[in-house]
């Protein structure tokens, strides 16, 4: 058991074997159910700061628990689109 405070990374030292694959996956997973106003409308610009949290602070492989029923694939759209912009972001600029 770790205990985090904020501001905190998981690092891959924190990282643990997920079964006999060979992967080694966060102790943690996100739910992404919030990302689809399961619970409340949300504004766009939150479920982004929130995706962009989640990325910032877990080494990857970041786990996330979704599914297209979440707001009727609402959820699966921010999440890609996150992910897209953060992927993009990391690039070596082109010369």
């Amino acid at each position: 058991c770790y205990m985090l405070t904020y501001p905190a990374k998981i690092t891959l030292e924190h990282h643990r074997p997920f079964g006999k694959t060979g992967l080694r996956v966060p102790p943690v997973m996100f739910g992404s159910s919030a990302l689809g106003n399961a619970f409340q409308s949300n504004p766009e610009q939150t479920k982004r700061a929130v995706v962009g949290q989640w990325i910032e602070h877990v080494t990857p492989p970041v786990s996330i628990d979704t599914a297209g029923k979440y707001g009727a694939g609402l959820a699966l759209e921010i999440l890609g689109q996150e992910v897209d912009r953060y992927v993009r972001s990391k690039r070596a600029p082109q010369l």
